[in-house]
């Protein structure tokens, strides 16, 4: 009976920690150079071509640039606060591709040398999940 116990422990200990799913922390490029997002409201989006980056920008756009990225293996990740108040930055803590949708946490912070708008756009393998912004 000691031996079915200790048996059945081990076993209830490996398929806890085993299959639960754990987020999973990506180590992800920042991409810069490209148009400022000016739109009122914060959010996130993935962008898997150029067409569909170039008609999100259609009207959003201060500044009019010949934007490059490579799309081939690649998604482009825009992540923006809004309307910012004077000197407010966004702060991206993680990105989490793991579950359904990427997870991207940032939060609004003072523009450091590091933090330097209120929008900023990431490289990340292909995907064709949606992208969901949650602000601390």
């Amino acid at each position: 009976m000691k031996k079915v116990t200790i048996i059945f422990v081990i076993l209830m200990t490996v398929l806890m920690f085993g299959f639960t799913k754990r987020p999973q922390k990506m180590e992800y490029e920042r991409v810069d150079g490209l148009k400022p997002v000016g739109k009122p409201l914060s959010g996130a989006i993935i962008f898997n071509d150029m067409e569909t980056y170039g008609s999100w920008h259609m009207g959003r756009s201060v500044v009019k640039k010949d934007d490059v990225f490579d799309f081939s293996g690649n998604s482009l990740l825009a992540v923006w606060l809004g309307k910012p108040q004077q000197g407010e930055c966004i702060a991206v803590d993680s990105i989490d591709m793991s579950g359904e949708t990427v997870k991207v946490t940032a939060e609004k912070s003072a523009c450091t040398d590091v933090w330097t708008s209120p929008y900023i756009y990431y490289k990340l393998p292909r995907t064709d999940k949606k992208a969901e912004l949650l602000l601390k």
